[in-house]
């Protein structure tokens, strides 16, 4: 990204940058914003949430009920906005091969990349999935670097009546922690030692 494209101050939040900045939209209330409230009833609470969904997630997506206005899907604009700025996030960590801050993308970079080089189409495709081939025991070292898990992040399955939140809080945190992998049928491992770390977990 060029000098003249990065934010050079404001937002720390990053999650709040995606929504104020690349998405253009007012800064005040931004928690109320129609994008905000969609995400937060999917369970999305942090940017790295945001990052792991896909586009079926964001497809969705719906804004909860407030007051008299009932329950609506979040609305097509915000839906392909909101997927090309995970989509735009991904691709600027793989031209720079590493997790970049998103504070420094602005609306201008955004745009530019939404307009010129997104194929709403297509996937959301991790930065992570297209990084050169390392060997076994970097990946190990790798995923214990930037994936930081807790036993306290797994809630323990308690209600009936609560079945349907529950599991989309594990799906959430389970792709959050790079591990939906393990929940696949067909998924045959091509590290077992890195495999072992992840199992440790599920």
């Amino acid at each position: 990204m060029s000098a003249d494209c990065r934010r050079t101050a404001g937002i720390g939040d990053k999650l709040k940058n995606v929504v104020v900045i690349m998405l253009n939209n007012d800064e005040t209330n931004w928690e109320t914003h129609d994008v905000m409230l969609g995400l937060t009833h999917f369970g999305v609470n942090t940017f790295s949430d945001l990052m792991m969904m896909e586009g079926r997630d964001i497809e969705s997506l719906v804004i909860p009920t407030v007051g008299t206005t009932a329950e609506r899907p979040l609305g097509f604009s915000q839906r392909r906005q909101l997927l090309a700025a995970i989509c735009c996030f991904h691709h600027f960590c793989q031209e720079q091969t590493k997790s970049i801050n998103v504070t420094s993308i602005s609306f201008a970079n955004f745009q530019r990349f939404r307009i010129g080089r997104w194929d709403p189409l297509a996937e959301v495709v991790l930065w992570l999935t297209t990084r050169a081939p390392v060997s076994a025991e970097a990946e190990i070292e790798h995923w214990n670097k930037t994936v930081k898990i807790s036993r306290s992040d797994y809630k323990e399955f308690r209600d009936k009546a609560y079945w349907h939140k529950w599991s989309e809080d594990f799906l959430l945190t389970v792709k959050s922690h790079r591990l939906s992998h393990l929940l696949q049928k067909e998924y045959v491992a091509e590290n077992p030692s890195l495999d072992r770390s992840h199992r440790e977990w599920m």
